[in-house]
């Protein structure tokens, strides 16, 4: 059996991809596989966080996938990725198409980007779960705060919120995000849930809260800088 849980980023998409796995203690759980944003990304870790890199450095790793027995595994490989992107792609849907269906995976990918042939694909096999937030300006400061500290996913508590303001140096990232909610908006879809509907809880191995107010963590201006991206490229779109 297929689970496949549909978001865009910053939806607590993760966490929620953990619940269904603690609902379904069998299961295997696959991160965002076929996210081309990440097939040529590298992993370094750092006090419980990860961090998110474009290039090799010395340390860094990167998810291999594999078939063994029908099941998928995921190895961390310390070096520098030997495939492209679009080569990983086909390698990522030549595996699938080998894998025993009889076991139950919980999907967990970002409707964008994605190819529509793997989309399609997925959806029709399986359970389908949309998730997003109501709250565009949140999800949009969760972003820009995840990318400007690199930090996407925290594994460990967080004693105290970072006391430096951040300021935002990358709108073309935020307008891409944009693109990808509109995208989710546009989709086919039911069995949805919102991020603030949901009653989150912490158990060990789950990933944690990060940005528990953007008010505090974002300078004045990023926030009317969010407010702004929000104004001219969604809800006027």
């Amino acid at each position: 059996m297929i689970i496949n849980l549909w978001s865009t980023p910053r939806t607590g998409s993760v966490w929620y991809s953990y619940h269904l796995k603690n609902l379904n203690p069998s299961s295997i759980l696959l991160t965002e596989p076929f996210n081309r944003f990440h097939m040529d990304l590298y992993y370094s870790t750092n006090n419980g966080k990860i961090i998110n890199q474009t290039h090799y450095s010395e340390g860094a790793f990167y998810k291999d996938y594999s078939i063994l027995n029908g099941k998928i595994c995921i190895q961390k490989k310390y070096q520098k990725r030997e495939r492209t992107i679009d080569e990983e792609e086909k390698y990522l849907i030549d595996l699938f198409n080998n894998i025993d269906k009889s076991l139950t995976y919980i999907i967990h990918n970002h409707v964008s980007p994605i190819s529509e042939y793997i989309f399609k694909t997925l959806t029709n096999l399986g359970k389908n779960i949309y998730i997003y937030r109501k709250d565009k300006l949140a999800q949009l400061a969760s972003y820009a705060i995840a990318y400007e500290t690199k930090e996407f996913v925290r594994f460990n508590k967080i004693s105290s919120e970072n006391q430096n303001l951040i300021n935002i140096t990358n709108i073309d990232s935020l307008k891409t995000l944009i693109e990808r909610i509109k995208v989710w908006d546009n989709i086919d879809k039911n069995n949805i849930i919102a991020y603030e509907d949901i009653t989150f809880y912490d158990l060990p191995g789950m990933p944690k809260k990060q940005n528990f107010d953007y008010k505090n963590q974002l300078t004045k201006e990023s926030i009317r800088v969010l407010e702004n991206l929000l104004s001219e490229y969604y809800y006027n779109n």
